[in-house]
């Protein structure tokens, strides 16, 4: 059994994005979709960049682990928050369909995705965005840090980082997942 892939569309529906991970994109074929980011590490960007091209879309990396610990080499960084708020801006002006994937479709790609919705919506959408992006991929745990650069570079002032950490507390935790599974 796969995940569904329900799009999240900017409110003047010139940008539609889909969440997955990399495993699911062979799945995913013959949808319409003109671009792809990998929000990873290869191989899997790897992944991402096949599937483009075999598909007929624009394809575009952004290298990153999936840390919230600033010392670690390769974590989100502002930069990088950026490049992904360009490329969301280059797609909605094409009025394009993107899938933005890592390796599992559940951290760097959600947090993304809330970048890139979160651009498009404007200032003080930030908890209709999130909940969008978690109605359309419910095993989303967006990466911290990259929501933390995204606050800033988009100037929300906490609010985004609120919005999901709000929405995150409503998410069992591995712990809480790994004692229901005990207690059936």
């Amino acid at each position: 059994m796969g995940m569904t892939h329900k799009s999240v569309a900017s409110p003047d529906k010139k940008l539609r994005v889909v969440v997955m991970g990399a495993y699911e994109l062979a799945r995913y074929q013959g949808r319409g979709v003109t671009d792809v980011l990998s929000v990873c590490m290869l191989p899997h960007a790897n992944v991402g960049a096949e599937w483009a091209k075999k598909n007929g879309a624009r394809h575009e990396h952004v290298a990153m682990m999936d840390v919230t610990d600033t010392s670690v080499w390769l974590a989100p960084a502002e930069h990088q928050v950026r490049d992904i708020v360009a490329w969301g801006r280059d797609v909605r002006a094409r009025g394009g369909k993107a899938i933005i994937h890592c390796a599992a479709g559940i951290s760097r790609s959600t947090a993304a995705a809330i970048t890139v919705l979160a651009d498009a919506f404007g200032k003080g959408r930030e908890a209709d965005v999130v909940a969008k992006v978690f109605a359309a991929r419910p095993v989303a745990f967006p990466n911290a840090l990259l929501i933390r650069h995204a606050d800033d570079v988009l100037k929300r002032r906490g609010y985004l980082e609120h919005a999901v950490r709000r929405r995150k507390m409503q998410v069992p935790t591995h712990d809480e997942m790994l004692c229901f599974a005990l207690e059936e």
